[in-house]
């Protein structure tokens, strides 16, 4: 189960609201947006490696804004916004350094406010579109509104569908599989009694006639949030949907447009239900609010749920907040945003840095082997490589030179020959990939054999190799041509063979062929075959062997024929 490391933020308004957290100014970390519901505007924090948030100035303080919701809107690649107004849509573009200018400013229908926006492209025209799902003030009732882009910056506002209910929230996916986007909106009515409404697409900024899930009248239960994700892993979005004082109610895709109710995740509170991977297992889990705090309910891939685990924030004693998700390290790691609007404590923003993040993985090392020297360059392929800490050749350290998620690029370290695991540790975890790299080191090869040797006689051979290579094969000649191979048994190998029938002198060779971590090496030597070898005395052994070494030969060991 993840922890979280709460940290807490001063505030520039009053009754601050978190709205989204995206990358505003492309540093790899995620910001924060705030918005200021009493005194107007909004405020970005930017994040940073060490999760400690940079709080830039209040920007567009006259503005009243209670929400917003991000996206590109003038096709420029920088976060854009949307945000609620009074009675207006307000939209503004970023600068791509956390700052935004003011963009055109949507109008809404007399006495309406916006509940849920989202920036879509509806239509498939490649300019984005804002959907609201509105309010209407004093009649419980409200409205489904597309406003199209026709044009860069200029909206047209298009209504789709009267709502019977009060909307509380929306989400836009393509439920139906048909490439089409769907918009769901949750309404509530002021008994309790919750619906959900789908309108399903048509791809020109149409819907089809909607279909409509009753969760019934229960008295202080209301739905507050809804996302989409593919629970059961059957390739169809599932709807998962926030019950304030119910819990997290599972509605399972089971396709031709219908839904059946699943499971119920029974929790205190229930709302602001988000979709996130908090464990890094590659299954999307849940998140939801909670009084006093918030749930993190991690999934299995089969659809099944664990049971939720509440992080208490204690200066909101038994009340409760919208929340916001993202990454302020650019770890991968899913932190959580909120506010404290509650007296006594002074109104201020609490970020609860995760402390599980993603393992990393190595696949593989290339290249797989080097000189026992070090200082050549290696590289880690695989994932998970967030701020790289440590990278280790068998117990020795290497210097990381560059990274990436998936990459990182090392000096390989001095080593003694072998053959060794590599590991790599990032605030996530380690990795280790065995047998991954060789350190290669030199070898020498000395020959061992009589300096005569009778002709067509059986002799023998050796070779010795320094050090000691644990392994690899010599190969044996005479005058260049091969007479046999053995296998290097400790440091030595050896073989039988044929003296040459010819007299004289002929060259023995001997071919280390090595090991992975020791390079091939090799040696001749030449000896004189003889028509016969008379029983010599040893001390006259001796003083000929003490000749021949002088004059080149090799050690000759005393031996009869």
């Amino acid at each position: 189960m993840p922890t979280f490391t709460p940290g807490h933020y001063g505030v520039d308004g009053t009754d601050p609201v978190v709205g989204f957290i995206r990358d505003l100014n492309s540093d790899g970390k995620e910001d924060l947006v705030v918005f200021y519901d009493s005194t107007g505007g909004f405020q970005v924090f930017l994040g940073g490696a060490t999760g400690v948030l940079t709080p830039t100035p209040l920007q567009f303080a006259p503005n009243s804004l209670s929400r917003g919701t991000p996206g590109d809107l003038n096709g420029d690649g920088k976060i854009d916004f949307a945000a609620a107004g009074v009675s207006n849509i307000r939209l503004f573009y970023g600068v791509g350094d956390g700052t935004f200018t003011a963009g055109p400013t949507l109008a809404l229908p007399f006495l309406t406010g916006a509940a849920a926006l989202r920036v879509v492209d509806l239509d498939h025209d490649g300019l984005p579109d804002v959907v609201a799902a509105t309010t209407d003030f004093g009649s419980g009732t409200g409205q489904l509104l597309y406003y199209r882009q026709t044009s860069p910056g200029t909206f047209s506002m298009l209504p789709v569908a009267t709502l019977t209910r009060e909307p509380t929230a929306m989400e836009i996916g393509d439920l139906d599989g048909d490439g089409e986007l769907d918009v769901a909106t949750l309404s509530q009515l002021v008994s309790s009694e919750s619906e959900l409404t789908i309108f399903f697409g048509t791809g020109n900024g149409t819907f089809a006639a909607p279909v409509t899930v009753d969760f019934g009248a229960e008295l202080f239960v209301f739905a507050d949030s809804i996302v989409f994700h593919d629970f059961n892993s059957d390739n169809r979005p599932d709807i998962a949907v926030g019950l304030v004082n119910h819990g997290i109610q599972i509605l399972r895709n089971d396709g031709n447009r219908t839904f059946s109710f699943a499971q119920l995740i029974p929790e205190p509170q229930g709302g602001s239900v988000r979709v996130a991977d908090f464990n890094y297992d590659g299954i999307a889990d849940l998140f939801a609010s909670g009084y006093g705090g918030f749930y993190v309910v991690l999934a299995n891939a089969d659809g099944t749920f664990h049971t939720p685990q509440f992080t208490a924030i204690p200066e909101l004693n038994s009340r409760r907040s919208p929340y916001a998700l993202g990454d302020f390290r650019g770890l991968h790691r899913v932190d959580v945003a909120t506010s404290w609007i509650f007296f006594p404590h002074p109104q201020m923003l609490e970020v609860d840095l995760n402390d599980c993040g993603p393992p990393p993985v190595i696949t593989s090392v290339t290249p797989s082997s080097g000189p026992a020297g070090g200082g050549n360059s290696v590289q880690l392929h695989g994932d998970n490589f967030f701020v790289p800490q440590q990278v280790l050749f068998g117990t020795a350290q290497a210097t990381i030179t560059a990274s990436t998620p998936t990459l990182v690029t090392v000096t390989a370290p001095p080593h003694a020959p072998a053959i060794v695991p590599v590991s790599i540790s990032t605030p996530g975890g380690t990795a280790t990939l065995n047998d991954a790299y060789a350190f290669v080191g030199p070898s020498s090869t000395s020959v061992v054999v009589e300096s005569f040797i009778a002709k067509s006689r059986p002799f023998t051979i050796s070779a010795v190799v320094n050090p000691s290579p644990g392994g690899g094969t010599v190969t044996f000649s005479i005058d260049g041509n091969a007479v046999g191979t053995a296998s290097v048994v400790g440091n030595s190998a050896t073989i039988s063979t044929i003296a040459p029938a010819t007299l004289g002198p002929h060259t023995i060779g001997a071919q280390f062929n090595g090991v992975v971590i020791f390079t091939p090496s090799n040696t001749s030597v030449v000896i004189t075959v003889v028509a016969d070898i008379p029983a010599f005395s040893r001390s006259a052994l001796a003083m000929l062997a003490a000749f021949m070494a002088a004059f080149g030969a090799v050690a000759l060991r005393p031996s009869g024929r």
